[in-house]
């Protein structure tokens, strides 16, 4: 039974890593994100919906990327508090699991892992904050813990891939 669990890891790891990806790029940052997702822009973020996703509410159940002008002298703990009190207001039933300093791309960022129930499902919100010069980036899944696992590998992608402009 471990053997066959361990060959089944193996050879998702393998389909994971395998998955070609494509660079997104804009004014304000470049990212690798894999091929078939589709991406959506709006005024203040850029959405991506990974396949099965019907990208019928794109803020419910997805992973962005947010940039955001910051005020001279707002730093990297001031900007994680913001995003840390934002999702505590909307999401109440959600509870801070983690909190740790983390490489976002080349700047030093913050990750926050929210979980708990959300619409009778188990529910993730998962942010990775970072600031370069004047602007702060986010990005983030909401969404199930479950599609979270399955898309883990590829966030983790764009935490590492992602390059301020």
């Amino acid at each position: 039974m471990r053997k066959w669990l361990l060959v089944g890891w193996l050879v998702m790891s393998a389909v994971a890593v395998a998955q070609p990806g494509k660079v997104v790029s804009n004014s304000m940052f470049e990212v690798t994100v894999p091929a078939a997702w589709e991406e959506q822009a709006t005024r203040s973020a850029d959405y991506f919906l990974y396949p099965s996703r019907e990208p019928i509410d794109m803020t419910r159940e997805n992973i962005s990327l947010s940039p955001s002008k910051l005020s001279a002298g707002f730093g990297l703990d001031d900007y994680a508090f913001m995003a840390k009190y934002q999702v505590e207001q909307e999401y109440p039933e959600l509870k801070l699991a983690t909190s740790t300093e983390v490489k976002f791309g080349p700047m030093a960022g913050h990750r926050f892992d929210f979980r708990g129930t959300h619409g009778g499902k188990k529910f993730a919100i998962v942010q990775i904050m970072g600031i370069q010069g004047s602007r702060g980036y986010t990005l983030q899944f909401t969404g199930s813990e479950a599609n979270f696992n399955a898309v883990k590998t590829a966030f983790d992608k764009m935490v590492s891939t992602f390059k301020p402009k």
